[in-house]
C-alpha cells in the first residue's frame, strides 16, 4: 500500500478553522475527504492507497465566513518497482524472468523495459519492451538468450506511468549469475580435406572426427574461415554426427579454424566456444602455383588435367595468385602420385609470343610458346603440354606466365 506525505501553508488570517484534505485517482472528477485537521495542523501523512496509482491531493482551509476556494492540486505517484518472482539463470547462455502486473490493475501504467546489463557496464546489452496490459495480476515473463556462461549479469525494470505528466520510473539493479557449463573432453582424430563439389566447379571442405567418450550432450560448433581473413563463420553439428561437409568454401584457397565440444547445460550458441579445448584444422595445399609475369595482359584462365594415371580431371588444388592471374583450376596433390599433362585456357591480348613454363620444385620441365593473338573469354587459346610428369605429394608445382623466355622464374 502506498503513502503520502502532504505539507501545507496558511495564512495568518483570525477566520482560520478546520483544514479539510481530500484527494483522487487522478483522471476522476469527485474527491473524496481523507481527514479534517484542526486548526494549525500543516502536514499530513495519507496512508491505505493503491501501489502505483497517479493521485491528486488539496486543502480546502473551513473558515468562520465558510469555506475557502480549494489550495492548488498536488499531483504525487507511488513509484513502487515490481518485484521479480523469477529472476534466475535456466541455461549457461540463458536469463529468465518473471514479474507481475499490479493486482488491482492500475490504467496509468503505460508500458515496462527491462534491461539487462553486463556487470560493471552502465549501457544495456540487451532489452525486452511490453506494454501494459491493465489486467489485473498478468505475468510477464521473457528470457535473454545468447549469453555467456558463469558471467555476473544485471537487470532492472523500467516503467512509465501517466498523470498529467509521463513519470518515469527506474527500479534497482539486481544480480543474477549465468549457470556454469561442464566442460567436454575434446575430440580426437580430427582430418580436414578439400575436395570437389558435387556441381562442376564447387569445392567441398569435409572435417572428420572421432567423438569423446561420452559424446557431448549438444553436439558441437565448428568455426572456419579462409587463411587470411578474419572472421569465422559457425555452424553447430548434432551430437550424432561426426562429420560436416562445408560446401561454401572457394576454389584455390586453404582454410582453417577449430572444432568445440557442447556438454550440458550449455547453449550452443556463441559463448561456448571456450567450454572444452579447442581442436584446430588448417587444410594443406600441395602446391600448384600460378603466376604470370606478363604485363600485356596475358591470363591463364584455367589449367585441367586431362588424362592421368589416376585420371584427375577437375580436381581442385590451392592457387596462389600473383600479378593479375584471375582463375584457375588444377589438380589435387593430397593423391599420392600422379602422372600426368597439363591443358591451358589463355585470355587476354598480346602482341608478341610469351612462354608459359611448368617447373617442379623450381626445375623447368617444360616451356611452352604461346603465339600472338587475341584470346576472349568465349574463345580462349588452348594450349597442351607434351612431357607426361610424376608429380608427387609434396611436389610445388608452378606454372608461371612471362615475357620471351622460359628461364623467368619468381
Amino acid at each position: 500500500m502506498a503513502d503520502f506525505l502532504l505539507s501545507w501553508a496558511i495564512a495568518g488570517s483570525p477566520n482560520n478553522g478546520l483544514q479539510t484534505v481530500q484527494y483522487r485517482q487522478y483522471g476522476t472528477t469527485t474527491w473524496t475527504t481523507y481527514s479534517t485537521e484542526a486548526l494549525g495542523v500543516t502536514t499530513k501523512t495519507i496512508i491505505g492507497l493503491d501501489d502505483n496509482v497517479v493521485y491528486e491531493f488539496r486543502i480546502v482551509n473551513n473558515c468562520a465566513t465558510g469555506a475557502t476556494s480549494p489550495s492548488n492540486t498536488l499531483e504525487q505517484v507511488d513509484k513502487v518497482c515490481p518485484v521479480f518472482k523469477q529472476l534466475e539463470s535456466t541455461n549457461c547462455g540463458e536469463i529468465t524472468f518473471n514479474f507481475q502486473e499490479p493486482n488491482p490493475a492500475s490504467p496509468d501504467i503505460v508500458d515496462y523495459t527491462i534491461n539487462l546489463y553486463q556487470l560493471g557496464n552502465p549501457t544495456p546489452i540487451d532489452s525486452y519492451f511490453v506494454l501494459a496490459t491493465n489486467v489485473p495480476g498478468a505475468s510477464i515473463s521473457n528470457t535473454f538468450t545468447n549469453l555467456s556462461g558463469n558471467t555476473t549479469y544485471q537487470v532492472n525494470i523500467v516503467m512509465h506511468i501517466q498523470g498529467s505528466i509521463l513519470y518515469t520510473l527506474v527500479c534497482p539493479k539486481q544480480n543474477v549469475t549465468t549457470i556454469a557449463a561442464d566442460p567436454c573432453d575434446p575430440i580426437t582424430d580430427l582430418t580436414a580435406e578439400l575436395g570437389p563439389g558435387i556441381r562442376p566447379g564447387e569445392v567441398d571442405l569435409t572435417l572428420t572426427w572421432t567423438p569423446p567418450s561420452p559424446v557431448p550432450a549438444n553436439g558441437y560448433i565448428v568455426y572456419y574461415r579462409r587463411v587470411g581473413t578474419s572472421t569465422y563463420s559457425q555452424i553447430v553439428v548434432s551430437n550424432t554426427e561426426s562429420s560436416i561437409v562445408i560446401s561454401d568454401v572457394l576454389d584455390g584457397y586453404d582454410y582453417e579454424g577449430y572444432i568445440v565440444a557442447v556438454c550440458e547445460p550449455c547453449c550452443t550458441l556463441p559463448g561456448c566456444e571456450n567450454l572444452s579445448a579447442q581442436v584446430e584444422f588448417e587444410t594443406i595445399s600441395y602446391n600448384i602455383k600460378v603466376v604470370n609475369n606478363q604485363n600485356s595482359g596475358l591470363e591463364i584462365a584455367s589449367v585441367l588435367t586431362t588424362t592421368g594415371v589416376p585420371p584427375l580431371t577437375g580436381d581442385i588444388a590451392n592457387i596462389s595468385y600473383v600479378n593479375l592471374v584471375t582463375y584457375g583450376e588444377t589438380v589435387n596433390g593430397s593423391h599420392v602420385g600422379f602422372t600426368d599433362t597439363f591443358d591451358f585456357e589463355i585470355i587476354g591480348t598480346i602482341a608478341f609470343a610469351s612462354k608459359i613454363t611448368i617447373l617442379n620444385n623450381g626445375g623447368i620441365i617444360e616451356c611452352i610458346t604461346i603465339p600472338a593473338g587475341t584470346y576472349t573469354t568465349f574463345a580462349p587459346l588452348v594450349i597442351s603440354s607434351t612431357i607426361p610428369t610424376t608429380y608427387l605429394l609434396n611436389d610445388q608445382i608452378m606454372i608461371v606466365a612471362e615475357d620471351l623466355a622460359c628461364n623467368i622464374v619468381p
